[in-house]
């Protein structure tokens, strides 16, 4: 028997919609600075097979960036184990002249990471990059685990 939703008349489990789930977290900066309050924290989801789809929408008003590399997350479902993904997304204010960051989730990782795509490479982008007006709005969908 099939466990899932098919189309045409395929019975093959394996390509049949088995998976589908939406819903909310709560993004957090997870690397980039601490002691951080937020006026917003909106984070949605949907997942469908092994895709997802995550969106947020942060805003923090006071803690303290610092020099390791900026993160958000922790995402709802873990990225795939061969899988680089970028997002799109806007980068709402930050502290300094940094244009249009990066964010990537790279391979076994639930957090959106900020680098800045130079003219040869890419280069991390670390939390005091941003400053303190830190408010980063989102979306990025990638392979799941």
């Amino acid at each position: 028997t099939n466990d899932g939703l098919t189309f045409n008349g395929d019975t093959a489990s394996a390509n049949a919609l088995d998976d589908y789930e939406e819903g909310t977290w709560t993004p957090t900066i997870t690397s980039g600075g601490s002691n951080f309050t937020y006026t917003v924290q909106e984070g949605i989801y949907t997942k469908i097979g092994n895709i997802a789809r995550v969106t947020f929408y942060l805003q923090i008003n006071g803690g303290t960036m610092n020099s390791s590399q900026l993160k958000i997350g922790p995402f709802p479902f873990t990225s795939a184990p061969t899988h680089y993904t970028v997002g799109s997304g806007w980068n709402n204010s930050s502290g300094s002249d940094i244009n249009h960051p990066v964010v990537l989730i790279s391979p076994n990782n639930t957090n959106a990471e900020f680098n800045n795509q130079g003219p040869r490479n890419v280069v991390n982008q670390v939390g005091t990059t941003f400053g303190s007006g830190l408010s980063q709005l989102w979306s990025i969908t990638y392979r799941t685990a």
